[in-house]
């Protein structure tokens, strides 16, 4: 499965899974961070940061 950035359609993480998943849980496991507290991008994954909806998950 991969995570993608909707905006630029961009690839942001591929997740390897047995199992379908939340966003939430394959942020988690692409080693990402989400802060709902933060105003602007709130999900850092690597080291870059999006917001959590311009992300969705494509199998």
């Amino acid at each position: 499965m991969k995570i993608i950035h909707t905006p630029t359609n961009e690839t942001v993480a591929r997740v390897l899974t047995n199992r379908s998943m939340t966003l939430d849980e394959a942020i988690k496991a692409a080693g990402g961070e989400i802060h709902p507290e933060y105003e602007d991008a709130n999900v850092k994954i690597g080291k870059h940061w999006y917001f959590y909806e311009d992300l969705e998950m494509e199998y």
